[in-house]
């Protein structure tokens, strides 16, 4: 009887653990870092943070990651932890969901008692510890990896010779100040019957010179590991670097399977859909109006027509009801209704402030709507009381906040504000620039001085409004900064709003923005744009 109970026991454990090697595919490369000082016990209070944090992005995963970048944090003090995953840039949002997901799952499984621990997948990364690893350039632990089939001798100088200037000047695109997600792909040709593909990428919170000096290290390391291969790959925990002679990125069809082992990566779980309690109930307010998305949608039509040239029989009184007084009182009203929802209610709507749950009255009066949200709280909640969060999808935000916070308001209002201004809706933008979405590309025509690309050139500007629009501009680029704690609160947004330096005094007095990289220009300015505007009202406002 004991020998049949050790078989089913043994048996049992067998199953479990086959069933967990089955559920995620293995990692590329993984590595738990080896101190016995910084090993937790199973039943300790920063392991229940981590089974806490690292399920947060499975839950959690359609709001957070919607711009390929994760970073969380939970708990506090020795036990705090922090994660940071990272998915390539050109994959789904669904695959990276799905590749994030399994790396939670499988990485503390690899590494049991381990407070920091990384993991690779070829569409993704994953790493935790317990020390702030955000903002912060690390360069090991590393992993290289190459192809199996060798170079022709006869060309094998000239091919390097490509590859080492095809990531040098990938190198320069990721880590230019206004390539907001680090990311660059690219190709070159070696002959007329070969050409290489090449992808290189930084964590999007690094720094420009950050990110240049990971990515040059990696670079740097191609010969050692990969000389005389058709391809090979440098991954660190803050960048990675990656050639081949065929194209392994934005392809699936026409891509030959890579020479060495790649793990498939597992769709995420489907999310779940259950009663949410009894006496919840989901209202509706349906308005008589039209609605802000519709707005957006009727400002890019008009951009688009005028890109091709406008039709002489063209309604003219469309064009009046977008001049750029009707905007901006969109614009304020917005920040006006956003800082009461703070202010009043203590709410905060998470990913849920973007344009198709914002509607305008017959007068273009904006509304901020619950149509969208998904049980902001029920009927018998009074507002004072209520402090739940309405989750909705709203802008992408590169830098997502460890912990949901008003800032995310912050950031989606910034996008709300340059779409009105550009005249495009950031999930469409299109421009004739390198710049990979419409944050960098208004961030990098205001750093070049020629915010005027910016503007709609349909918009009908009275006299003195120029520098009206480029205030909104530069308050927008602020309420969009990828360090969080750099946005302004919505107090603040309001203030700079209210405050728009008729005058032009401000643009006079900026630094050589083409000489300093972002983070010091942006620093320089804030103080500057401060100081002018005499504010008193900044950062005291309630945070949540």
């Amino acid at each position: 009887m004991v020998s049949l109970t050790l078989v089913l026991l043994l048996v049992a454990a067998i199953l479990r653990i086959f069933s967990r090697a089955v559920a995620q595919p293995a990692f590329l490369y993984h590595s738990c870092l080896e101190d016995d000082r910084d090993n937790y016990i199973s039943n300790s209070t920063y392991k229940a943070n981590l089974n806490h944090l690292l399920h947060s992005i499975s839950n959690t995963s359609t709001e957070i990651i919607s711009n390929g970048f994760y970073n969380s944090s939970y708990g506090q003090n020795i036990n705090e932890v922090h994660a940071i995953g990272l998915c390539r840039e050109d994959v789904q949002l669904d695959v990276c969901r799905g590749c994030l997901y399994n790396a939670s799952c499988l990485l503390p499984e690899l590494c049991p008692d381990h407070k920091e621990a990384i993991g690779w997948y070829d569409q993704c990364m994953l790493r935790y510890s317990n020390r702030s690893i955000l903002g912060i350039l690390e360069t090991s632990p590393n992993f290289t990896m190459w192809s199996i089939n060798n170079v022709s001798a006869n060309y094998a100088d000239l091919f390097f010779d490509v590859v080492r200037s095809l990531l040098e000047r990938l190198r320069s695109r990721a880590a230019a100040p206004y390539s907001l997600r680090k990311f660059a792909s690219g190709s070159a040709d070696v002959s007329d019957l070969e050409t290489i593909y090449a992808l290189v990428q930084c964590t999007p919170d690094l720094s420009e010179q950050e990110c240049n000096d990971c990515l040059l290290g990696a670079s740097e390391g191609i010969p050692r590991c990969c000389d005389g291969k058709e391809g090979g790959r440098i991954a660190r925990p803050s960048c990675d670097v990656r050639f081949e002679v065929y194209p392994f990125y934005n392809s699936t069809t026409n891509s030959p399977p890579p020479l060495y082992s790649m793990a498939p990566d597992r769709p995420a779980p489907p999310a779940h859909s259950g009663p949410t309690g009894k006496g919840i109930k989901n209202f509706i307010v349906v308005l008589a109006s039209i609605t802000f998305l519709g707005l957006i949608s009727s400002i890019a039509g008009i951009y688009i027509r005028a890109k091709r040239g406008r039709n002489k029989n063209e309604n003219p009184l469309k064009l009046a009801t977008l001049d750029w007084e009707m905007r901006y009182k969109i614009i304020r009203g917005i920040a006006q209704a956003v800082l009461y929802l703070h202010e009043e209610y203590n709410l905060c709507l998470n990913h849920g402030l973007n344009a198709s749950n914002i509607f305008l009255d017959e007068e273009m009066n904006p509304k901020i709507s619950d149509f969208c949200l998904k049980s902001l709280h029920s009927l018998d909640q009074i507002p004072e009381n209520t402090s739940r969060i309405g989750r909705t999808n709203g802008a992408s935000d590169v830098m997502h906040m460890p912990l949901i916070s008003m800032k995310s308001d912050v950031f989606n209002f910034g996008v709300l504000v340059l779409e009105m201004v550009c005249g495009q809706k950031n999930n469409c933008f299109r421009n004739e620039g390198n710049a990979d979405n419409l944050l960098s590309y208004a961030w990098k025509n205001f750093i070049e001085g020629t915010a005027s690309n910016i503007i709609d050139p349909t918009i009908l500007m009275p006299d003195g409004s120029t520098s009206e629009i480029k205030n909104c501009i530069l308050t927008a680029l602020f309420s969009t900064e990828a360090n969080v704690a750099d946005r302004p609160t919505m107090a603040s947004v309001v203030t700079m709003l209210d405050d728009t330096d008729k005058h032009g005094s401000l643009e006079t007095d900026m630094p050589l923005h083409r000489v300093l990289g972002r983070r010091t220009f942006l620093q320089r300015v804030r103080k500057l744009f401060w100081r002018k505007k005499g504010f008193r009202v900044l950062e005291h406002s309630r945070q949540r």
